[in-house]
């Protein structure tokens, strides 16, 4: 892909809602993300319009721990999100390469990600779908969520959302298709804590083991809040 203002120049990875390339946007000469959704979302009846009306919420959004979006394009049917190019890795591959991530940075990931909620729940915005693949841990540390307002969107033009996202980190309420508030967010983010200081995936069923469990010098405070 390459239009007058952006150019692909290299290939980040494909996730659930779509594909996503480095480029350039020309203009400003600033490295950026591109996502290109996936036709099995843009040809959902009514995702288009909600999509557009959603990203216009998501230019406002601007804080420190939440991957900024730039733009939106729509060429020939395909859609485009312009975000902001974080230089480091999705949590998920961090936790496929250390399997258990230290409480200490687990912490620090945790809190960051807290951060956004606090400030997009302040909005009367929620995520929906906060997972490890979700959250991107840049090189000095820092963690930053993605993928904001597109949950929202699937949730609202397709009964088959728990089909898209991860029922893993997903709270009851909104497997069951209840209504949902600002803790179904809380709920996903406890569980990725959960599976952080562990290293197994948390139960959907039962009451989770206790985290010394696994470790015996995870604090005990650190179970509690999970």
């Amino acid at each position: 892909y390459e239009s007058t203002n952006y150019a692909v120049v290299g290939n980040i990875g494909v996730g659930g809602f779509g594909t996503v390339y480095k480029g350039i946007q020309i203009s400003l000469n600033r490295e950026v993300a591109i996502k290109v959704l996936h036709l099995q979302f843009t040809e959902m009846p009514g995702f288009v319009e909600k999509f557009q009306s959603e990203a216009k919420i998501l230019a406002t959004l601007n804080h420190q721990n939440i991957v900024q979006v730039y733009d939106i394009l729509n060429e020939e049917g395909t859609y485009f999100i312009i975000m902001e190019y974080v230089k480091g890795e999705p949590l998920k591959t961090l936790m496929e390469r250390k399997k258990r991530i230290p409480a200490d940075e687990a912490v620090k990931i945790a809190k960051d990600i807290g951060n956004a909620l606090r400030y997009t729940h302040s909005k009367n915005i929620i995520h929906r779908d906060i997972k490890p693949a979700n959250i991107i841990v840049t090189e000095e540390g820092a963690s930053k969520v993605t993928d904001f307002g597109i949950a929202k969107v699937l949730t609202e033009v397709s009964t088959s959302f728990t089909r898209v996202g991860t029922l893993i980190y997903a709270a009851p309420e909104q497997i069951n298709g209840e209504p949902i508030d600002t803790r179904c967010d809380i709920y996903a983010l406890g569980a990725t804590l959960y599976h952080m200081l562990s290293g197994t995936m948390p139960p959907t069923n039962q009451p989770p083991l206790p985290l010394s469990s696994f470790k015996a010098s995870i604090p005990a405070i650190l179970d509690k809040i999970v």
